[in-house]
């Protein structure tokens, strides 16, 4: 299955160094800190989204309105679509063009009766598909980043999939698995409704109130976690196996990254690869020339060193904690695998039971 070509196309790393001294100030700060996930995010009032929302619906022709699902258009229930707006940076008419597109990919790997469902279940996956995660080749840390992200770990070398099919559906599964955050959206309504009342009770003593609330969240009907906000943080690595011709699969990183450009309401904000040997000279630059322009800036490549320590002092300088870490990378997390198929089982559970409430 796996396939490997020495004349696909490619972006080296000095390439990457090169489009960045063709960036402007603004954007090198903005990338800069888009990657850190300190950038400033948009103050989504109630009347700034519900605007942003009633334009998106305009984009549907009437064919359109007929034929996608319901959870399109829901008005008493808006998450779906919010999501596309912020992938989009509230273009509405390319968010409502990702709708349809990510519509139509989940009807291709899963079937049209998942697809007419908002959120892809656990339990929509097929046989197999979750062998990845167990084996520890792609899944996403029970922790947060300091900026609230969610960071997906990948080792290709722990791939385990029959076809190509398998791996996108664990991707879409995945990717929504981070922005559906139940457990993280519930702590932000905590923390929001806490802001709250701080700022009554100095509003009642007339004192001024410091708002450490997340502006994006701080007036908006609708929580998202940060990942949906500031994106997700990825990090891909190997364990010194890497078998270029083995595990190297560029058909399969060709429907990964087009299901990412073309479909999903995920944002990659920042991407760690750490890998050795000749995976630098012809996989990564591949994988560079796939990513594109805006993802290959938030990019940061590390040589691989057996100790560690610079990767861990550049995770440390991100904000992502040694003890959230997996041993592999060099942090403190010990993780049993088939523990965290099981927790994200029990996560969607308690979503659907606190929904059903």
């Amino acid at each position: 299955m796996p396939s490997c070509s020495l004349t696909a196309p490619r972006v080296e790393i000095e390439d990457i160094l090169k489009e960045q001294e063709e960036l402007n100030e603004s954007d090198r700060i903005r990338i800069t800190e888009e990657i850190k996930g300190i950038s400033s995010v948009v103050d989504e009032t109630d009347g700034f989204l519900r605007g942003k929302l009633d334009e998106l619906r305009d984009e549907f022709t009437q064919d359109e309105k007929s034929s996608l699902p319901a959870y399109f258009f829901d008005d008493k229930d808006s998450e779906y679509a919010l999501m596309f707006l912020r992938r989009e940076n509230y273009d509405p008419k390319k968010a409502s063009r990702k709708m349809i597109s990510y519509f139509q990919s989940k009807k291709k790997y899963f079937g049209l009766e998942t697809a007419l469902k908002p959120r892809v279940s656990i339990h929509d996956l097929q046989d197999g598909d979750l062998d990845t995660v167990r084996n520890g080749g792609m899944f996403v840390l029970p922790s947060r980043d300091r900026s609230g992200r969610s960071m997906l770990i990948s080792n290709r070398e722990n791939w385990v999939y029959t076809d190509r099919q398998a791996m996108a559906r664990l991707w879409i599964y995945l990717g929504e698995y981070c922005l559906f955050d139940h457990k993280h959206q519930q702590q932000q309504q905590k923390k929001h409704h806490h802001h709250n009342r701080e700022q009554q009770d100095c509003a009642a003593e007339g004192a001024d109130y410091h708002s450490t609330v997340d502006p994006a969240s701080s007036s908006a009907p609708y929580l998202p976690n940060n990942s949906q906000v500031r994106g997700i943080v990825c990090i891909l690595h190997d364990s010194s196996k890497y078998d270029l011709w083995k595990h190297h699969d560029r058909k399969l990183d060709k429907i990964l990254t087009d299901l990412y450009h073309k479909s999903m309401p995920l944002t990659v904000s920042c991407m760690h690869i750490w890998l050795k040997g000749m995976v630098w000279q012809i996989a990564v630059p591949f994988l560079l020339f796939l990513f594109g322009r805006e993802i290959r800036q938030h990019v940061q490549t590390y040589k691989h060193n057996n100790d560690k320590c610079i990767f861990i002092a550049a995770m440390k300088e991100q904000g992502i904690n040694t003890e959230d870490l997996p041993k592999a990378l060099g942090g403190d997390l010990v993780i049993d695998f088939q523990q965290v198929v099981e927790d994200m089982i029990n996560s969607e559970e308690d979503e659907f039971e606190t929904k059903a409430q």
